[in-house]
């Protein structure tokens, strides 16, 4: 019930805090109706009705209306109206206003929200079809992240109404994840706290005590800590007071589930004294003390039970609440049965009994239907998708196996040619000029095996590209799923490049000299690689000032991303992996530092060459090609520049790329 009381007092900000319009995009209201607006926000702090008025006659008054005026006027009177047909009827006005301009990004978030708005008022009226129907089409206009958290929010409602409470905490922290990209004000002062407490109910109602606790006591803390920067605002000081008495009340709940009986009756206490008084929650003073009366029953308190049970009686006279009175009238029955007068309980059974069918049937009615039209909603969704997913995971699982067939071939064929040279050398080693001529011929022979196997993965990659690109021409693929695509696309470009490096290794050494921002770049390499890091739990941390140098992009860039692959490869998961870059006068120095297995000293020498028999498996059975630190340091010397490392088994190893800020010397040999 912590829910459905902080729900009541949210529908109270809507109709007092949040009475200036929000922020939908670029929707811009003219000056003479802002300043409306404003001062009706003002005046409903203290007289909603004063204040409708006050916006009523001054809008008649203002001519030439736009339909953003329009628009933010029906918001305004929307948010103070009990009557929901009325409600309906203006939400209705407001998609009509924007609906021919959906083209523009401002009437786009205008109209999304007020189908969102339109959503909420159905589920309230119980029309379930409909308002998922809503919700669905609001959330497809809207692109104002800010807005789109009121699509979570509503999602966050259905499940819990549900007790779906996983996929509704799911939802609630979508919600205010977006929520942080709002502006900071009064309205989502008070938003946010409901939104926490929700949040603690629903760990609460999974049974993840701790949790539940964790986000109870973060309202309190939330809430003080912004009540000096909202003095102004009248009744504020009130309002925490009102819900510090509903988080008490759901912080007991909490302890006597955790067998803390004391502690908890010491909670609702506090809360039933808060919200007892006159002026404050009284249906939560009302829910606190029938859990008191509860316990007290349970440990034969007689007298503080019926005490309890009088307070709340005399409370449901005048604060009516159908939940409320059928667990008085359980409790009171409990009551008087250990009282031994069992007359008077079964006298309270038909009564009792009545009410539970009544309570039950619409309950289940209410959960039925809304359930039905959510897997609904869900399954509109999946199906949108699963046919794009279906076709990206065969053709993921067929390039793996393609690649892995052709590496293990590759492996071999060069594992067996290395065998083959290794004779030749020590047969011929009497002859020092025949064994060199060997060993160039051998050295030709492993280029052209190496070129024939780069060349047949061209074919697959380039397959690879075009299935990218097709996909990516579903304008109906939005979020991860184009996200991933995207990465496939440029993951494959890269390849095929340095497919091409390995079919022209004579060439890696010719570069071009371009200006390139650093900073950037090394920014890309991160966000690029951040999901395989993320893989192992481990964090990207990039410290790098802006700078410009001269340089290959493309090359640096195959060097930066083989040294950041390697650095998640050999740490361990939930390890950091720091890149920073330094400039002096003339020289900048990149830094890729871990801390994983680090290097032996052993293999330390052969880290920089070419199929290196020092390659090893990473942390997570990652496999190594041995050709990535050989092309970087290549490419590295190309650009006159150097690369070198510091590592110590066990305890991590830093790369280091120093480059010249003014670019390589291009020579007539080079």
């Amino acid at each position: 019930m912590g829910l459905v009381r902080l729900s009541l007092w949210l529908l109270c900000l809507v109709c007092v805090s949040s009475c200036r319009h929000p922020d939908v995009s670029t929707g811009k209201v003219s000056q003479h109706y802002d300043s409306v607006l404003q001062a009706g926000a003002t005046l409903a702090l203290t007289d909603v009705d004063a204040a409708q008025k006050m916006v009523l006659d001054a809008s008649n008054a203002i001519a030439g209306a736009s339909p953003a005026d329009k628009y933010y006027k029906q918001l305004f009177l929307t948010r103070f109206e009990h009557d929901r047909t009325i409600v309906l009827a203006r939400l209705d006005t407001m998609l009509a206003l924007t609906k021919g301009s959906l083209q523009q990004p401002a009437y786009a978030n205008m109209y999304g929200y007020a189908m969102l708005l339109r959503a909420e008022n159905l589920l309230q009226n119980k029309d379930y079809e409909e308002a998922l129907d809503c919700l669905h089409e609001g959330k497809k206009v809207l692109t104002d992240s800010c807005l789109l958290r009121q699509y979570y929010f509503t999602l966050f409602g259905v499940c819990y109404r549900q007790g779906r409470y996983s996929e509704a905490a799911h939802y609630q922290q979508q919600g205010l994840r977006l929520m942080g990209m709002c502006g900071y004000d009064y309205e989502h002062y008070r938003e946010k706290q409901a939104k926490l407490n929700d949040l603690g109910m629903c760990y609460s109602k999974m049974g993840r005590n701790d949790s539940a606790l964790l986000y109870f006591d973060s309202v309190i803390n939330f809430l003080k800590t912004g009540a000096d920067s909202f003095v102004q605002y009248p009744g504020n000081s009130k309002f925490i007071d009102v819900v510090t008495g509903i988080i008490c009340s759901n912080k007991g709940d909490v302890l006597l589930r955790q067998g803390d009986t004391a502690a908890a009756i010491a909670s609702y206490k506090q809360g039933a004294w808060v919200n007892g008084r006159e002026g404050y929650d009284h249906g939560d003073a009302q829910c606190t003390q029938l859990k008191l009366a509860d316990i007290f029953l349970s440990q034969h308190r007689l007298k503080d039970a019926a005490q309890m049970l009088a307070v709340v009686r005399a409370s449901l006279d005048s604060f009516e609440s159908r939940e409320w009175r059928m667990k008085w009238m359980r409790l009171q029955m409990q009551y008087l049965h250990q009282l031994g007068n069992d007359r008077e309980a079964f006298a309270l059974f038909m009564p009792y009994q009545h009410l539970c069918d009544s309570i039950r049937k619409l309950e289940r009615e209410s959960r039925g239907n809304i359930a039905t039209e959510y897997d609904r909603i869900v399954r509109i969704e999946k199906l949108e998708h699963r046919d794009n997913i279906k076709t990206i995971a065969l053709i993921g699982a067929a390039v793996s196996l393609v690649l892995m067939l052709v590496l293990m071939i590759m492996l071999a064929r060069v594992s067996r040619q290395q065998r083959r040279l290794n004779k030749r050398i020590l047969k011929q080693n009497s002859e020092l000029k025949s064994a060199m001529n060997a060993l160039t011929e051998s050295q030709k022979e492993n280029t052209r095996m190496m070129q024939i196997v780069a060349h047949d993965l061209k074919n697959p990659i380039a397959s690879m590209m075009s299935v990218s690109d097709i996909l990516l021409m579903n304008e109906a693929l939005e979020g991860d799923d184009r996200k991933m695509l995207e990465l496939m696309k440029e993951t494959s470009l890269h390849a095929s490049e340095m497919i091409s490096d390995l079919l022209s290794m004579d060439n890696a050494r010719q570069i071009k000299s371009e200006p390139i921002e650093l900073h950037l770049l090394l920014g890309y390499c991160v966000d690029m690689l951040q999901y395989r890091a993320t893989e192992k739990q481990q964090k990207l941390v990039l410290d790098a000032a802006p700078m410009e140098i001269k340089a290959d992009r493309e090359k640096l860039w195959r060097v930066f991303t083989n040294l950041i692959v390697n650095a998640i490869k050999f740490s361990a998961a939930g390890s950091v992996v720091r890149i920073a870059a330094v400039r002096t006068a003339h020289v900048v120095t990149i830094s890729v530092a871990d801390a994983g297995i680090g290097i032996p000293d052993k293999l330390k020498p052969m880290m920089f060459e070419m199929f290196t028999q020092a390659r090893r498996k990473g942390t997570s059975g990652e496999a190594s090609s041995g050709l990535g630190l050989a092309i970087s340091k290549r490419i590295v010397d190309a650009h006159n520049g150097r690369i070198w490392f510091d590592s110590a088994e066990g305890k991590g190893t830093t790369f280091y790329v120093e480059l010249p800020v003014d670019g390589p010397v291009v020579s007539a040999d080079k």
